[in-house]
């Protein structure tokens, strides 16, 4: 984007000075010329380096195809997709946060354009939160949000970073200042390259405002606030969107059981716990059930059948159905209960 603008000022350079020789005004759109070439040959770089990326089975290669890439445009509006990429399969699939963060953090430090070097930082506070690097993300944090520069999806980035560095006042510092960010006029401005209904618009506010009181109200029940936790927590329930099986997003069940078992109550954690850890396989919310069993038991002991017959009371039955076969016969369901059944779903694409 910056470059386009130095595009666009070589361009009016070029006609204001026009008069004044023509070695100035050749010179000039020779300029701009060289500086479209740049931007358009980024892009295409980008889209080719993509490309060749997918067909690699190694992480490694395409870590290296994409430092070679920011080795040839350094600054470009592709830096900081550039970096994200290699954080994810250096820092993710490599298990190299800190080696991909030392990277990017080489990167911006060669950075001049101050366009660039904003959207870079961005990403670093994403890193520095996902590494446990805390200290590192809060200050940088704190920076661009005193120059303005934190959208909501930056203040979630922190609070996730500080979610796992278990840094409660900042989780609701930050909590604090995106819910400023949680209202129609900024998404209908962060999204005015469409139009939203009002539904729409309910919706997506409901949603930041649900997140982050889940958030919120994790660091109040860490900071001994038990009873507001639990109450905020039936709130966002009620605002938050579901997963399958009536399940609320953003670990809302997994931090109310573990809420309820900062307070005692073991048997009630076993209710947000379940269909999570036994469901959706979530390795949290089974470390919760466990120790709602224990609580409940007084030890880990016949915690596998007790929680095989969980499951069984709890998994969600189906209604009944009839789908053809792979020889184009239809099957009812209910006349195949009871038989060993494949049944093959997928969205057509």
């Amino acid at each position: 984007m910056i470059l386009r603008k130095i595009f666009v000022i070589f361009c009016c350079a070029a006609l204001l000075t026009g008069c004044g020789g023509e070695k100035g005004g050749g010179e000039s759109a020779k300029n701009s010329g060289d500086v479209a070439a740049q931007v358009t040959t980024a892009d295409e770089a980008y889209v080719e380096m993509r490309k060749a990326r997918r067909e690699m089975d190694s992480p490694q290669d395409r870590v290296n195809l994409t430092k070679k890439f920011l080795d040839n445009y350094l600054e470009s509006d592709r830096t900081a997709g550039a970096l994200d990429a290699i954080f994810y399969y250096q820092g993710i699939e490599m298990d190299d946060p800190a080696g991909a963060v030392r990277y990017a953090e080489t990167v911006r430090a060669k950075i001049s354009d101050p366009g660039v070097a904003r959207e870079v930082d961005r990403k670093l506070v994403a890193f520095y939160g996902e590494s446990g690097m805390a200290a590192k993300m809060k200050t940088l944090a704190n920076q661009l949000a005193a120059a303005g520069a934190l959208d909501f999806g930056d203040h979630w980035n922190v609070i996730e970073g500080a979610v796992k560095a278990e840094d409660w006042e900042l989780v609701r510092d930050y909590c604090a200042r995106a819910g400023e960010l949680a209202n129609a006029e900024t998404i209908r401005a962060e999204r005015s390259n469409r139009e939203y209904t009002e539904r729409e618009i309910e919706t997506a506010v409901n949603d930041r405002v649900g997140k982050l009181m889940v958030k919120d109200a994790w660091a109040r029940a860490n900071q001994g606030e038990v009873d507001e936790a639990l109450a905020a927590f039936a709130k966002a329930n009620r605002m938050v969107p579901r997963f399958y099986f009536d399940i609320p997003e953003y670990d809302l069940y997994v931090y109310w059981g573990n809420a309820l078992l900062k307070k005692g109550d073991f048997e009630a954690a076993v209710d947000f716990f379940a269909d999570n850890a036994l469901i959706m396989q979530n390795e949290d919310a089974m470390t919760g059930l466990k120790a709602a069993y224990a609580g409940i038991h007084g030890s880990g002991e016949g915690f596998e059948p007790w929680s095989d017959d969980l499951h069984l009371r709890i998994a969600p039955t189906i209604d009944d159905f009839q789908l053809p076969d792979y020889d184009g016969t239809h099957q009812r369901f209910s006349d195949i209960r009871g038989d060993v059944t494949l049944l093959a779903l997928w969205f057509p694409t």
